[in-house]
């Protein structure tokens, strides 16, 4: 991984309350779309991004959490180093939270999601997981100067702890044990799962945290 101008400078940290308002938006925007016949396993990823994107800014309207006011939620955007005028990336959802502008001017993303499918039982699935998204993070190529990113995955088939064992099975053997997905560490949720990881200096370490989606009905 080629160290890249800009990379770790400034960084964007948000505390764990607002980490966890971001959590309860998104398992609470999830649930209000869930219901609709076009959000099942066999739609696209895209299309249940989208989808989610319209449910969490419902969840915001509804004040499911205190700081509802501070929060925007945004379509994917593209992300840069520093002061690169090239993208590294184009995200899925983007957040932007009006205090942290307001204190350092930055205007964001503050805060950003990717959104993969999984399944505990399809190694080809949690693989990509990794790679084409926790692995974005992890490279700077999403979130350079941020310390707090989100993943959400959409679990077709079988049960959060299955997806996030795949998840760990695949760190596991790729020598990575440190970053295992583990309890969550902002909220209490048999849903949510919290890992760290580290990125090359001078960025800090990354902690991700990370929803997972099932298409049942009841939360």
């Amino acid at each position: 991984m080629r160290r890249r101008r800009g990379f770790g400078d400034r960084s964007i940290d948000i505390q764990p309350s607002r980490t966890a308002d971001i959590l309860t938006i998104l398992n609470a925007g999830w649930y209000r779309i869930l219901a609709r016949p076009e959000v099942s396993p066999a739609a696209c990823e895209v299309e249940l991004t989208g989808h989610l994107r319209v449910g969490m800014i419902a969840a915001v309207n509804a004040r499911v959490v205190r700081c509802h006011k501070r929060i925007s939620i945004q379509a994917g955007t593209e992300t840069f180093f520093g002061t690169d005028v090239v993208p590294s990336g184009l995200t899925d959802i983007s957040i932007h939270l009006r205090d942290i502008r307001e204190r350092t001017l930055d205007h964001g993303p503050h805060a950003l999601i990717e959104c993969k499918r999984i399944a505990g039982g399809d190694a080809p699935l949690c693989r990509l997981y990794v790679v084409e998204g926790l692995d974005r993070f992890t490279s700077g190529k999403y979130a350079g100067r941020q310390t707090v990113a989100f993943m959400a995955g959409y679990v077709l088939s079988g049960s959060v702890g299955a997806a996030a064992d795949g998840i760990n099975r695949y760190l596991l053997r790729q020598g990575r044990d440190a970053e295992h997905l583990r309890s969550c560490t902002v909220v209490a949720a048999a849903w949510a799962r919290s890992s760290r990881h580290p990125r090359l200096p001078p960025a800090m370490p990354i902690d991700l945290h990370h929803a997972f989606l099932t298409f049942q009905t009841v939360p």
